[in-house]
């Protein structure tokens, strides 16, 4: 049975910033927004935790939040949450001081045990998304159940080594007299293999020093971060009196050395993942995933689909009771995840409600090379030896194959030397003079607005080192039906440019330039979008379409066919949500959602 809870925006913004949220007991008897209460969150009683005669709602157990239509981009852009949880309505709350109502995420926010609570909910949660990250990308034997499992029942030298992790706010270091330049890594790694010798070799009773004193060699050999050969020897060679908590140890060692790297370098984690040789090399990445999302605040940005919503709430609601009880569970329970493999038509279904904020449908799923197809229309190069026009004196005949054109004295007409007459069709003005002499040549007409039938926005793609082509033939032949019928024209310019010259105020005059040269051709708004080829990362091209044309259908977007392929038609099918491209690598199974 779902409960309705009336909350604040305030209390919103901790509930999605820190993952939980208390509320008082008598708050559930509020049955409408009042006062500050203006939000309303929907979650399973069930799901509800009740400590003290407070209740605890934790983000996951969250089914949809229920806001004034006023606070749509703020839950979107700042709060950054997905489409799929929010529903707006109109709804106006009377003003009053805060004083009249108790608020209760003051007192938490700021405390130990929720700033732990965070950090450790945001390593599992880490490890669940890195989990199909890997499947994703056909990495098919990686598999967290394991790992996460083994959180009902915490070894003490896990349970130390958290703890200490907990008393500082980044990464501890250790720093110690070298005679050398070393980075902050170095000191990294000297606290690491400290906390080893003081704390875990102790508790191993080594009674031959010998076997000590080759352990702390093997350690100290891990200061040579740099090589990935020496650390793949040490890999092979590890201490048998370690090997229990090792792969735990390690998975710490490497997010100490390559944290930075995982957040600046694409796809790192798994570059990394096929360099390493190790024996439980899938273990070891279990725990460098959990201590990468340890130290990154950004694992709050992902949200996972409504499948596996309920295995995210197991995971919060175990990190909150470890962080109420000292890292150990009362009833030492099991706990048991279930990572069921889903349908993909139902995966990408549950992908696009939460991402976009659709009703549930099944989804379009085409092939990438594929994509180019979607767009097709009769302006397309390999469909221009189908049609004919009719042209004036404003346009170059040498760019068409079909033509025709009048004067007082005669009737002119030119057909490509390959097609058949019953192939071809003339596209027209109603009121043609042309189209009584093309009947009598028995070829077909039809009316010159039926080619941008539906259509409210032009998209044309133009490289800034070609003279575009195509584009002419719609700013001649088509240019009153553009001006009167669509939108806007949408540009998007391919350029390879430094980043420096992106900014230059000769490149600002460029565009200026053009936007002004396609006003003159077209009389219509022009929006222009920059593509820099030199940046291989197509993160904001896709972004900057989807703020264009996410209000159009496909049937409503005409494209011109010049610098346009497979590639920018993904741009373009990724700004909307009627079809998918059936990507074996793409992560389907959650959104991360940076506004």
């Amino acid at each position: 049975m779902s409960q309705k809870i009336y909350i604040s925006l305030k209390e919103s913004e901790s509930l999605i910033f820190n993952k939980s949220l208390n509320v008082l007991e008598k708050r559930l008897e509020i049955e409408q927004a009042k006062g500050l209460l203006s939000v309303n969150i929907i979650v399973n009683n069930e799901d509800l935790l009740y400590i003290n005669g407070e209740y605890i709602v934790l983000l996951s157990a969250v089914r949809k939040f229920e806001i004034p239509r006023e606070d749509l981009n703020l839950f979107l852009n700042h709060y950054k949450v997905p489409p799929g949880l929010i529903n707006t309505v109109d709804r106006k709350v009377r003003d009053i001081f805060k004083n009249e109502i108790k608020l209760s995420f003051e007192k938490n926010e700021e405390s130990e045990e929720y700033k732990n609570y965070l950090r450790l909910r945001n390593a599992l949660v880490g490890v669940l998304h890195y989990n199909y990250e890997m499947y994703a990308t056909n990495h098919k034997e990686y598999d967290a159940h394991s790992i996460l499992n083994s959180f009902t029942n915490l070894s003490e030298i896990k349970k130390l080594f958290l703890i200490n992790l907990f008393k500082e706010e980044t990464i501890p270091i250790l720093i110690v007299n070298v005679n050398k330049f070393v980075t902050d890594h170095f000191y990294r790694v000297t606290w690491w293999g400290k906390f080893i010798t003081d704390n875990y070799l102790k508790t191993l009773n080594i009674e031959n020093e010998e076997e000590v004193k080759n352990i702390r060699l093997w350690l100290r050999a891990f200061l040579e971060f740099d090589n990935i050969n020496t650390i793949n020897k040490q890999l092979t060679q590890v201490p048998k009196d370690l090997k229990k908590e090792i792969n735990f140890l390690l998975g710490y060692y490497f997010n100490a050395i390559k944290f930075e790297s995982f957040h600046l370098e694409n796809n790192y984690f798994f570059d990394l993942y096929d360099e390493i040789v190790y024996e439980h090399k899938n273990e070891l990445f279990y725990w460098i995933s959990f201590f990468n999302s340890f130290y990154n605040p950004n694992i709050i940005q992902i949200y996972f689909i409504e499948s596996l919503q309920h295995e995210v709430y197991k995971l919060e609601k175990l990190a909150f009771e470890l962080t109420q009880n000292n890292l150990t569970l009362e009833n030492s329970e099991r706990v048991n995840f279930d990572f069921k493999k889903i349908d993909k038509g139902v995966l990408i279904s549950e992908y696009d409600q939460l991402n976009n904020g659709v009703s549930k449908k099944s989804p379009l799923l085409i092939k990438a090379n594929e994509a180019k197809g979607v767009y097709k229309n009769q302006l397309f190069r390999d469909n221009l030896q189908n049609i004919g026009f009719e042209i004036n004196f404003q346009f170059e005949a040498g760019k068409l194959l079909n033509y025709c054109w009048n004067t007082k004295s005669e009737f002119a007409l030119h057909l490509t030397n390959n097609m058949k007459i019953s192939d071809i069709v003339f596209y027209i003005n109603s009121d043609s003079k042309a189209q009584q002499r093309l009947k009598d040549l028995k070829i077909k007409t039809k009316r010159i607005d039926r080619l941008l039938d539906k259509k409210k926005v032009l998209v044309a793609f133009i490289s800034q080192k070609e003279t575009p082509k195509l584009i002419q033939l719609y700013s001649s032949i088509l240019r009153q039906e553009i001006a009167e019928r669509f939108d806007k024209v949408l540009i998007v310019l391919l350029v390879n440019l430094k980043v420096e010259d992106l900014q230059s105020l000769e490149f600002d005059r460029y565009l200026k330039s053009q936007e002004q040269e396609y006003q003159r051709l077209f009389s219509n708004q022009i929006e222009l979008i920059v593509k820099n080829i030199h940046t291989k990362n197509d993160s904001e091209i896709k972004r900057n379409l989807k703020n264009s044309l996410e209000k159009y259908r496909i049937n409503q977007i005409e494209v011109v066919d010049e610098n346009f392929d497979n590639k920018e038609a993904i741009w373009l099918i990724e700004s909307g949500t009627e079809y998918y491209i059936d990507e074996e690598n793409k992560n389907f199974y959650s959104v991360i959602n940076q506004g």
